[in-house]
């Protein structure tokens, strides 16, 4: 089971770091825990070396997941800059 450790926010500051993996936070944490726990573990693989056939798609998911942390940390921020970063993009008319 590869393991992480996840900082904490509290309104006092930051709180002492905690061990977070993938099973437990998909069975019990946000979608930001099991985003980051995936990022990670990629991030871990990728480091250790993977086949070939393989690299293209996990960098793929790699900066896939990176975006999806990051609209969800601008959506939490109250600033117009953050609510405009977390506004999906409307559809494009066709021509």
């Amino acid at each position: 089971l590869f393991l992480f450790y996840t900082r904490l926010i509290s309104k006092g500051g930051p709180m002492p770091r905690r061990l977070v993996g993938v099973a437990s936070a998909a069975r019990s944490g946000t979608a930001r825990d099991l985003l980051v726990s995936m990022r990670d573990l990629i991030a871990k693989q990728l480091d250790e070396g993977v086949p070939p056939r393989d690299l293209a798609s996990l960098t793929k998911r790699l900066m896939e997941i990176r975006k999806e942390i990051e609209a969800i940390d601008a959506a939490s921020t109250s600033d117009a800059i953050g609510g405009a970063a977390s506004t999906p993009d409307a559809a494009w008319p066709a021509a």
